[in-house]
């Protein structure tokens, strides 16, 4: 069971186990102290069932009264009175008489509480959500050492051949000369006249597998790409210019942040050019999704490896302020709908509408 609890401060939202009913934990965004409302069980005495699908609960902390939906009985409710937090009853076939006395209300006594520097326990209770209730993961820099890759290339060869039989022939590989925890190359598929559009896919996420979350096993590693247009320069030459660099440095840093942070990345993340978000070098996004490839065929998405590991991958797609926004308060199904709507493509544009604006608005 979980109870969904805001920092008083800055807003953010969480879910947390109701083992932490009764306590208290820092925010991950602003560090202020967010307090978890004890969660009491209302006695059976207390509630009246008043139709086949309502029943009548009792805050048993103040004793406020009202009507509540069967569907919620074994959750968690608030007072909309004094904002306690309890359990709803389940329903009682037995006892179908209205009107029955308000209880008197009751002391909670919290429990003890954790310690708020104690950031580890605290990350195995409460998980940060979007305002569409996605989890939100939160970094920070592991100190460390310099770290020798484990593989060197293991999969480049079969994700060549991957791309060649789905996208075209593989023209070059951007090599990374030196390597911290992965190894990670770049590989290149240049436009052509049936395919007016260049294609960057990465080489080498993949080698270590991901610390995903339970029940995403299936999505352990991965390699990322990303479509410019036929007319991007590319290069050494050209790369030296950050405003042609970045989806470069985009794949190479999204490739390396799950090993770095011991964290994973799959359909649907956002990730934000730092935080608060940052414009990314002279265009007006912010961040990127990660989304399917739409450029090929959906077979494309997994590659088994002749060692039997399941690679997929995702397309980085780069979004605006208020796409993010919108994409953090809505989810990920109202952006794609709009940007179908919009008919925004899949190729890097970095003039395309901002669907998160109406019609007639700049941009």
């Amino acid at each position: 069971m979980t109870i969904s609890v805001r920092c008083s401060v800055c807003n953010a939202l969480y879910q947390v186990k109701d083992e932490l009913a009764g306590r208290r934990f820092k925010c991950r965004k602003c560090h202020t102290a967010v307090e978890v409302s004890p969660v009491a069980s209302v006695p059976a005495t207390t509630r009246t069932p008043v139709a086949s699908d309502s029943i009548r609960v009792f805050c048993p902390a103040c004793g406020n009264g009202s009507a509540a939906s069967a569907a919620v009985a074994g959750r968690n409710v608030r007072c909309k009175k004094c904002q306690h937090a309890f359990c709803v009853p389940a329903p009682d076939s037995g006892n179908a008489r209205r009107g029955l006395t308000k209880p008197e209300p009751v002391e909670v006594k919290p429990a003890p509480r954790f310690d708020l520097d104690d950031e580890e326990t605290v990350e195995d209770y409460a998980i940060e959500l979007t305002e569409a209730g996605d989890p939100i993961y939160r970094h920070e820099y592991r100190e460390r050492g310099f770290q020798v890759p484990q593989h060197f290339g293991k999969n480049l060869e079969e994700i060549q051949a991957h791309i060649e039989r789905y996208i075209g022939k593989v023209d070059g590989v951007f090599y990374e000369i030196i390597s911290d925890l992965v190894h990670l190359d770049v590989l290149l598929s240049q436009a052509t006249d049936e395919r007016p559009y260049h294609v960057l896919i990465t080489s080498g996420c993949s080698d270590l597998p991901m610390n995903v979350s339970a029940g995403y096993e299936e999505f352990r590693r991965a390699e990322l790409l990303m479509v410019l247009p036929p007319d991007w320069p590319l290069g050494l030459e050209a790369f030296k210019d950050p405003n042609k660099y970045w989806p470069v440095y985009w794949l190479k840093m999204i490739g390396q942040l799950p090993h770095e942070f011991q964290t994973w990345i799959g359909y649907g993340h956002t990730i934000p050019n730092e935080d608060p978000p940052e414009k990314i070098e002279n265009t007006d996004f912010v961040g990127v999704v990660l989304r399917y490839p739409e450029l090929v065929d959906a077979e494309f998405f997994q590659l088994t490896t002749r060692s039997g590991n399941l690679i997929s991958f995702y397309q980085l797609f780069p979004l605006y302020q208020e796409e993010m926004d919108l994409k953090l308060k809505r989810g990920l199904e109202e952006l794609e709908e709009r940007f179908q709507q919009r008919e925004v493509g899949f190729v890097l544009d970095t003039s395309r509408v901002n669907v998160a604006k109406q019609k007639g608005w700049f941009r």
